[in-house]
């Protein structure tokens, strides 16, 4: 059989335009990332601890509590939203605890629009937005997470100017990688001392307008780590920083010691086996206590070594795509001065679900009807008898 040298020349075209093609829609999907239901992935749920599981409390000193949030987010369709109506229903409760810590999910350079960039999570919030956080009771805030790099190295530190200047104390950021490494938030907290430090898996990757990709620098002042293969030399490397940093936060006077983790697998209602080692791995570097998010979808605790592991308090504040990406909780932890030093002496989880009208966070009531029956029953499956109502001292 012969071939035409014209129809082999064709088809070789073709052949290569094909190709092209195929490439240029595999960058297109990654780099538009377009709006979409979150896929929930129901995992194999490990065993939830109760609260009465924790380690007896010895000694009758001074108690303190504190509350740890999710994830607060600013996609497009919050863009002209009345944030401090988003807050109401939950500030009097913020206000109320010790200290009440979150993640801000986003960027502030009020340089630059609000964003996110059109068909991309690229974000960045706007001032309103910080001011309507400041005002519901936040204290802290972790700003090490992936999208730190959304609005590059100068959005990072024009977002930390902005927190200070609003009083609101960052962890995980700092102006440079040296002040980082020397960075221990210590917070006195009614005569206790609080350290924290903050960890992240490393920033997204954007494309430009000639579909190249912009990496995050090595030198952005966060501690990226690959929570997602937690293994040989990046295990090693992670160890040896949670080590230092734990010895660091007892040098510099804290009693307590508490991670904040950006970690895991988006809609997954379980940890990994990595993210698992991860956690055992901080708790036995000398943390007394971790708190993850990013999963956007709330996942069991656990207890390890008497310590109490958060891997996930799912989404305090946003779009609500889905049931379970609507649902969020407070976690509230009770920490007492005992005979061996400062420890958990209760804790437990008040859920939340955000109003798609409004975006608008509120507390759940059992008793009461859809859609806080809906959410009650999404908490309760992942939670169990952690969770408690609102209104519950």
């Amino acid at each position: 059989m012969r071939i035409e040298p014209t129809r082999l020349a064709g088809d070789a075209v073709t052949l290569g335009l094909a190709g092209l093609l195929v490439v240029w829609v595999a960058v297109a999907a990654f780099r538009e990332k377009p709006p979409y239901r979150a896929p929930v992935v129901a995992d194999s749920i490990p065993p939830i601890p109760s609260r009465s599981d924790l380690p007896p409390v010895r000694g009758g000193g001074t108690r303190v509590r504190i509350g740890f949030v999710g994830d607060l987010m600013q996609h497009e369709e919050q863009r002209r939203d009345d944030f401090r109506r988003s807050y109401a229903l939950v500030a009097p409760r913020l206000r109320a605890l010790q200290l009440a810590v979150g993640n801000l999910e986003f960027p502030v350079d009020s340089t630059l629009p609000v964003g996110p960039d059109p068909g991309t999570v690229r974000f960045n919030g706007s001032p309103a937005h910080l001011d309507a956080i400041a005002g519901a009771g936040f204290d802290v805030l972790q700003v090490a997470n992936n999208h730190a790099n959304d609005r590059g190295p100068e959005g990072l530190l024009r977002t930390l100017a902005a927190l200070q200047g609003r009083g609101i104390q960052a962890v995980g950021g700092a102006e440079s990688p040296s002040a980082l490494e020397h960075q221990t938030a210590v917070r006195n907290v009614s005569g206790i001392q609080l350290g924290f430090r903050a960890y992240t898996i490393p920033p997204n990757t954007y494309f430009d307008s000639l579909g190249m990709p912009e990496w995050a620098s090595r030198d952005l002042p966060i501690h990226a780590l690959d929570f997602d293969h937690w293994r040989d030399a990046d295990r090693e490397h992670g160890r040896a920083m949670f080590r230092r940093h734990a010895a660091q936060a007892r040098s510099a006077g804290a009693e307590f010691v508490i991670a904040l983790v950006h970690w895991g697998r988006e809609y997954h209602l379980a940890p990994s086996e990595a993210q698992r080692r991860a956690a055992q791995d901080l708790v036995d570097a000398g943390f007394d206590l971790v708190v993850g998010t990013h999963s956007h979808v709330l996942v069991p605790p656990e207890l390890y070594r008497g310590k109490l592991i958060v891997y996930s308090l799912g989404n305090f504040l946003s779009r609500a795509l889905s049931a379970e990406t609507a649902v969020g909780a407070l976690l509230e932890v009770e920490l007492a001065r005992m005979e061996e030093g400062v420890g958990v002496a209760d804790f437990a989880f008040r859920p939340t679900v955000v109003r798609k009208h409004g975006h608008v966070i509120t507390p759940v009531d059992s008793a009461a009807g859809l859609p806080d029956a809906a959410a009650w029953a999404v908490a309760r499956r992942v939670l169990g008898t952690t969770i408690i109502q609102w209104d519950a001292p």
